[in-house]
């Protein structure tokens, strides 16, 4: 049965009330949400916490040997190949998990969709496997964007300095093609979340049908976007600020150590290290998920202003032809 606390998805809602609405039913359901993704968010701390630790014991080393010293990065680098592979693995590895807890969050939120409320998963681990990949579907469109933008980022910039325009041109320039097109990924934030709570949909399907859409809505898919990331950078570097400062001290300390300094690291830092960026992977897991509650109310309220609007130009048509009949 439907809670008095949860606010209906389908419903016109402004943007700050669909921030409001979104981290209510996700603080008020925190309980279910956990039950249903402690499993993938686990495994991904303990990712994070070895990434983390081959990062600060290694790999950091290697990235300020780089910048200061170009000439003995090579010999470093074969030093360190097996850490930069392994790296790599973690992070992609990692990513797949984070998708997978992603994933259970956006099964409850079909679920809520669909039925009005959240369910209490009956196991302690709710992965749909359709969802899953459907998740990694969205991620990868969403990549395969940010790369293209990238791509074409670089290929200005390139082209401004073979053109030998002014530096501060050259970038000025790269950074408003940057912004624009980053403008443009916007509506995706609703398209995404769409394409994901319509499991019948497909990708192509929902990007040609509610790009349009999107853009109608540009400003208010902004300012959901903006106040919510602001929303979740807060929380997160905050509740992960211990992690952030060992990571600041090892940073200083391998810089001093490539001068001739003694590194003065305690000799529980890898413990603390291992200690730190798990705690910190695990919250920042939960604190990125919070985000898509939102997302989700303001997804709704875009599809109930659509519907609105057909419903007003249908009647329009109507009315219309009704009065050219009786002429």
């Amino acid at each position: 049965m439907k809670k008095e606390t949860d606010a209906a998805p389908m419903k016109s809602n402004s943007s700050s009330a669909s921030i409001k609405l979104g981290y209510k039913l996700y603080a008020s359901h925190f309980t279910k949400i956990f039950r249903a993704t402690w499993l993938p968010a686990t495994v991904y701390a303990v990712i994070c916490s070895v990434l983390g630790t081959l990062t600060v014991n290694g790999l950091l080393k290697l990235a300020l040997i780089t910048q200061t010293a170009p000439e003995l990065a090579p010999a470093y680098f074969r030093k360190y190949l097996a850490l930069l592979i392994a790296g790599g693995t973690l992070v992609i590895v990692g990513g797949l998990c984070e998708l997978a807890f992603y994933a259970c969050g956006l099964s409850l939120l079909y679920s809520h969709k669909t039925t009005g409320a959240l369910p209490s998963p009956a196991r302690w681990m709710r992965l749909d496997r359709r969802f899953y990949w459907r998740t990694v579907k969205a991620a990868l469109t969403c990549l395969l964007f940010l790369l293209t933008t990238a791509a074409v980022c670089g290929g200005v910039w390139l082209g401004g300095m073979a053109a030998k325009m002014p530096t501060m041109a050259t970038e000025g320039l790269t950074a408003v093609i940057g912004l624009v097109l980053l403008v443009l990924f916007l509506p995706f934030c609703h398209i995404e979340l769409k394409y994901l709570l319509n499991p019948d949909t497909t990708t192509i399907s929902v990007i040609a049908s509610d790009y349009k859409t999107g853009l109608r809505h540009l400003g208010f898919i902004f300012a959901v976007a903006l106040f919510g990331g602001v929303i979740l950078l807060i929380a997160q570097n905050v509740l992960t600020l211990p992690a952030i400062l060992l990571g600041i001290a090892s940073f200083q300390a391998n810089l001093g150590a490539l001068a001739g300094d003694p590194l003065n690291m305690p000799s529980y830092t890898m413990a603390l290290t291992v200690l730190l960026f798990f705690i910190a992977g695990f919250i920042q897991a939960y604190v990125r998920l919070s985000i898509l509650f939102p997302f989700y109310y303001m997804t709704g309220s875009i599809d109930t202003q659509e519907e609105e609007r057909r419903r007003y130009q249908e009647e329009t048509q109507n009315n219309d032809t009704t009065i050219l009949t009786s002429k």
